[in-house]
């Protein structure tokens, strides 16, 4: 779809400016999300959990969350590693883009960079399926290589090697999701996963919001200096 819409709106032959100032797009894209959230509302059934059965309030299942997690090594472990590895993600998103266009001036359009990225993503996640690996094996191989591409810009100007290792970066990311969902899926219990989700999205606010703060005020190589203490952060905990 991302490419379809890219050459549609290629097709339109407007200048930069004219699509600075169109909002159809969004609006589009709008519609496509209500569209997706009237079919999740109507198609999904969602099984309620024992707490909510039980009566359990928000705040006593929160706290109910914490306590099982500050008690286990492992869903620490789960939840930092999961803070940590997305707010990574967030940052490179955040300077992806700037650091590509420091480099050459490409013929190549963001849009088609985006949809390119979610190629990559989609074959990493292909790739994990036949990959015989635990959980913790391929969160590794994740790690790994997402440090070693997020560290490329700072050694090469070199549009074609950043667009590749971004790709790379893209592609642990295709592991990373159903690695940690199945981790997520054998460590928490059917009855404090949503509960303890949220304690992980808690912590991980706090990174991002921290972590986005101070990008604004850091050079680019500081900023992929940050993203890759971040993944090897992840891969110490791993280990």
């Amino acid at each position: 779809f991302g490419i379809l819409f890219l050459l549609f709106v290629e097709g339109l032959n407007l200048s930069p400016e004219k699509l600075r100032e169109l909002g159809a797009f969004f609006r589009l894209g709008a519609f496509q999300l209500l569209l997706s959230a009237a079919l999740i509302a109507l198609t999904w059934r969602d099984r309620p959990g024992r707490a909510r059965e039980s009566g359990a309030t928000v705040a006593t299942s929160l706290a109910g969350a914490w306590a099982s997690v500050s008690r286990s090594r492992m869903l620490m472990s789960i939840g930092l590693v999961s803070a940590l590895y997305e707010t990574a993600l967030y940052v490179f998103v955040f300077i992806w883009t700037p650091a590509l266009e420091r480099r050459a001036a490409p013929t190549m359009s963001h849009g088609l960079v985006f949809a390119t990225f979610m190629l990559w993503k989609m074959v990493g996640t292909q790739l994990h399926v036949h990959l015989e690996a635990t959980a913790t094996e391929a969160l590794k191989v994740t790690f790994l290589l997402s440090a070693s591409s997020i560290v490329v810009p700072l050694v090469t100007s070199s549009y074609e090697a950043c667009l590749f290792a971004f790709a790379l970066f893209e592609m642990s990311l295709g592991i990373y999701w159903p690695a940690i969902a199945t981790l997520r899926s054998d460590e928490i219990s059917d009855e404090m996963r949503a509960s303890t989700m949220a304690v992980f999205r808690m912590l991980l606010n706090v990174f991002v919001v921290t972590s986005l703060l101070l990008v604004g005020y850091m050079s680019e190589a500081v900023s992929f200096m940050l993203t890759g203490v971040l993944l090897l952060v992840c891969l110490a905990i791993t280990v």
